[in-house]
């Protein structure tokens, strides 16, 4: 039986939801700044602007470091383990983190983050950034 993903989440978690495309990444973007936000939040990081517009930004960034969960108390997560995690510095500013797809290899790789869409629920996930060139050019 598949389940969904755990059902809390914050206001602007939801807001994130609602914004994402798959395929794409759409964060924050501070009007007065141009500083790119994440995680989601009600005022900027930088400028403490409260006009934060979600928009399409770079995908493109550096692993900094990964982690694989082996074991989950949700059952959401149990039936997909186990989850590689990733720290990635995007070229835009933030860090996210970040599903790694089976295709990363390890070791300091290249990435490009989108959302993708699972269970009515938007995930950060990265993938070698070759790959995802490929099969947007296909």
């Amino acid at each position: 039986m598949s389940v969904g993903p755990p059902a809390l989440r914050s206001p602007q978690g939801i807001k994130l939801d609602e914004h994402a495309v798959d395929g794409e990444l759409t964060l924050q973007q501070c009007s007065a700044c141009q500083t790119v936000q994440y995680p989601p939040r009600e005022l900027c990081r930088h400028c403490l602007g409260d006009e934060l517009n979600w928009s399409a930004v770079s995908r493109g960034g550096d692993l900094l470091a990964y982690s694989e969960l082996q074991h989950s108390l949700e059952p959401f997560f149990q039936e997909q383990l186990p989850w590689r995690l990733a720290s990635v510095k995007l070229d835009c500013g933030p860090v996210v983190l970040a599903r790694l797809t089976a295709s990363c290899p390890p070791g300091n790789i290249r990435l490009e983050v989108s959302h993708a869409i699972q269970a009515g629920s938007s995930i950060l996930q990265a993938s070698p950034a070759n790959t995802v060139n490929a099969v947007n050019k296909a």
